[in-house]
């Protein structure tokens, strides 16, 4: 899968106002596939951990995000013109950059 991110994506937990992205559209039942597991993921972030209330808030716009995605909306809301499938890749990275630190803790 080739998907290709500015350097600051998400720096500092926000994303850059136009990604770079680069998606084979036979990619897109793989992203949908890594968000449902990602969100499985990040429900499992510990009460304890500092990063539970951001993943909390990550997984419930992923889970947004999926459920747009199988009612056909393709485009996001919001004056930017960026896919839902744009989005739903900066997303995945910035569940996995909070797992990652999740992890870094214990």
């Amino acid at each position: 899968m080739e998907v290709n991110f500015k350097a600051s994506a998400w720096q500092a937990g926000k994303p850059s106002s136009t990604p770079n992205l680069m998606l084979p559209k036979t990619d897109e039942g793989k992203l949908v596939e890594q968000a449902e597991i990602l969100v499985s993921r990040l429900e499992r972030i510990s009460a304890d951990s500092v990063w539970a209330h951001r993943s909390s808030g990550l997984r419930g716009g992923l889970l947004r995000l999926l459920e747009n995605w199988e009612a056909g909306e393709r485009k996001t809301g919001g004056g930017a013109e960026i896919t839902a499938l744009e989005n739903l890749a900066c997303m995945i990275q910035a569940g996995y950059s909070m797992l990652e630190r999740a992890a870094r803790e214990y």
